[in-house]
C-alpha cells in the first residue's frame, strides 16, 4: 500500500489539478449556468482527490486480506504471463518502428477528424426525441396542421424611440406585409392581429366579451398604452432549431431596420427561444478560444512543475488536442452526416 501511494499519489494529485483547471476556465464564460457547473465540478474533483488520497488507503488497510477473498474474474499464472507478453511485444514492435506508427496514427486521426470541418450547431428538437415519448408524438401531430415555426415563434420588438407615431405605424404595417412575402416565413402578425386571427367558430361568447373588455383598456393593440412599442410574431416554415431558421433569424433586426425603418429612429430587437439560444451560442463561441488557451497554458505549467520537464507536458497536450478533435469529428460523422443510421443512431442537422 505504501509503495502504491508513493508511485501514484503525485499522479492522482496532478490529474485532479488539471481537471480543476479545466472547470475553472468555465468562469470566463460569465453565465450563471456555466459558473454553477464550474463550482460543482471543482467540488466533486476536490472531494474525489481527498477521498482517494486519504479515505481509500484507510479502507484498504482496514480491509486487509478481505480484498482478495472473493475475486470475480480469476486468472491463472499462465494467462497473466500471456497478457503481459502480448503488451510487451506490442510495445517493442512500436518502439522498433516509431516513425511508421506515428505516421499511421496521425493519418487515422486526420481521416477521423475531417468531418469536423462540417460541424453545425443546433439545439435539441422534439423530432430528435424517442418516438414513444408524448412530446414527440404531439409535435409531429401538430406539424400536420401548423407550420413548425409556430411552436417557438421569433418575437420582434419595435421601439418607436421618440419617432413620429404615424410613420412608425405605417412602417410596422409594411414590415409585417414584407415579412409575409418572405419565402422562409409562414406567418407574420402584430399582437392585435394575432389575437383576432383565432377562428370565429373557436371564439365563443366568452372570448368575444373578453376581447371587448381588453379593447376598452387598450391591452390587445399592437402598441402599448403610450404607443411607444410594438410587438410582432414571426413563425418560420422550417423547424425553429433547424440550420435554415437559424440562418434566417441571424441579423433579422438589422434587415427589418434597413428595409422598413431606415428613416426612423426606431430601435429593433429580436427575442424568443431561438434568438436566446443563438445568443448563448455566440457567447460560448466568443469565450471558447480564451477558455481553451487558458486551460492549456495552466495545465502545461502544472505538468511542467510536476514532471520537471518541458517535452512531456507538450507531448501530453498535443495528444489530448488530437484525440479531442478526432472524437468530435467522429461524432459529426455519426450524427450530422448520418454515418450511424445503420446502427440505429438518428441523423441530426447539427
Amino acid at each position: 500500500l505504501l509503495r502504491a501511494m508513493e508511485k501514484t499519489g503525485r499522479t492522482i494529485l496532478f490529474s485532479g489539478a488539471t481537471v480543476i483547471v479545466g472547470f475553472s476556465t468555465l468562469f470566463m464564460v460569465r453565465m450563471e449556468l456555466f459558473i454553477s457547473i464550474a463550482i460543482a465540478g471543482i467540488l466533486v474533483v476536490l472531494i474525489s482527490v481527498w477521498a482517494t488520497l486519504s479515505l481509500l488507503p484507510a479502507l484498504v488497510r482496514l480491509a486487509g486480506p478481505w480484498l482478495q477473498r472473493f475475486p470475480i474474474f480469476k486468472r491463472d499464472l499462465g494467462e497473466k504471463r500471456q497478457l503481459e507478453q502480448f503488451w510487451l511485444a506490442t510495445t517493442h514492435m512500436i518502439m522498433r518502428k516509431p516513425w511508421f506508427f506515428l505516421i499511421l496514427a496521425l493519418a487515422v486521426i486526420g481521416v477521423v477528424s475531417t468531418p469536423l470541418a462540417h460541424l453545425k450547431f443546433q439545439s435539441i428538437t422534439p423530432s430528435q426525441l424517442p418516438k414513444h415519448l408524448e412530446a414527440r408524438q404531439g409535435y409531429e401531430a401538430l406539424c400536420k396542421s401548423y407550420e413548425p415555426g409556430w411552436f417557438t415563434p421569433t418575437l420582434v420588438l419595435l421601439d418607436r424611440n421618440g419617432g413620429d407615431i404615424t410613420a412608425f405605424r405605417k412602417a410596422e404595417e409594411k414590415a409585417i406585409a414584407g415579412l409575409q412575402q418572405d419565402a422562409e416565413v409562414a406567418e407574420a402578425r402584430g399582437l392585435s392581429t394575432l389575437w383576432r386571427s383565432i377562428p370565429s367558430n373557436a371564439q365563443g361568447q366568452d372570448f368575444i366579451d373578453l376581447t371587448a373588455e381588453l379593447d376598452k383598456h387598450n391591452l390587445i393593440l399592437s402598441n402599448d398604452p403610450d404607443h411607444s412599442r410594438s410587438l410582432m410574431f414571426v413563425a418560420t416554415r422550417d423547424d425553429p432549431q433547424s440550420y435554415q431558421s437559424r440562418a434566417w433569424v441571424k441579423n433579422l433586426s438589422q434587415r427589418i431596420k434597413s428595409d422598413f425603418f431606415a428613416d426612423l429612429p426606431t430601435r429593433i430587437m429580436t427575442g424568443g427561444f431561438l434568438a436566446e439560444v443563438m445568443d448563448v451560442d455566440a457567447v460560448l463561441l466568443r469565450s471558447l478560444l480564451m477558455v481553451i488557451g487558458t486551460s492549456l497554458l495552466i495545465n502545461f505549467l502544472i505538468m511542467m512543475v510536476g514532471y520537471r520537464s518541458i517535452t512531456i507536458p507538450i507531448q501530453m497536450l498535443v495528444i489530448n488536442l488530437l484525440t479531442v478533435v478526432a472524437s468530435f469529428g467522429f461524432l459529426v460523422f455519426i450524427f450530422e452526416q448520418g454515418g450511424g443510421m445503420a446502427f440505429g443512431f438518428p441523423q441530426t442537422d447539427g
